[in-house]
């Protein structure tokens, strides 16, 4: 669907030592487009990041890392709402627009423009943290299969409208 753009950060983050963190930004920094995040530190309202404003909470990506590894990392969370962002300039939206949004038959929401862009950037973090986000969960609990084999089961504390609890309380279980 979006392989040439996918291939792109792939050679990136492939040629880098350290995951491809520090390239897959110099990707973005020289891009052809430029992107505005407002960074925060436990913000009530965002869960990790936010497509719409360009939003990235530092806060939650720090809870990420001080359970260990496997699953999720704050550098992958990080390069996420990054190349969304990108991704999102580079189709010419920028912070407060949404998109192309279509109902479908249910009369459900689909934000197209947000889900090509979070496609790629699943990829690109997939890299970035070495495993692969299993189809299927919610930011509340996912699943990641590991270079190992093995999979991390990652919890994260919610309230009912599906927004972390402050601070952000994230666990990770490794399933053989």
């Amino acid at each position: 669907m979006h392989v040439g753009i996918i291939r792109e950060y792939k050679t990136i983050l492939s040629d880098a030592d350290n995951n491809g963190v520090v390239d897959a930004y110099k990707s973005v920094a020289e891009g052809e487009k430029d992107i505005r995040q407002n960074v925060y530190d436990n913000h009530s309202g965002i869960a990790f990041g936010n497509w719409k404003n360009g939003y990235l909470d530092m806060g939650d990506v720090k809870a990420l890392d001080k359970v260990g590894e496997g699953g999720a990392s704050g550098a992958g969370a990080i390069i996420h709402e990054t190349i969304e962002q990108f991704e999102k300039a580079k189709m010419g939206l920028k912070n407060g627009d949404e998109g192309r949004v279509v109902k479908n038959m249910k009369g459900n929401k689909i934000r197209l423009d947000y889900l090509k862009a979070h496609t790629i950037a699943n990829t690109i973090e997939d890299l970035v943290n070495g495993n692969k986000k299993l189809p299927g969960g919610e930011l509340k609990d996912r699943s990641f299969l590991e270079s190992d084999g093995t999979v991390t089961r990652q919890l994260i504390n919610v309230q009912e409208n599906g927004v972390p609890l402050r601070p952000i309380e994230v666990d990770k279980i490794k399933l053989d």
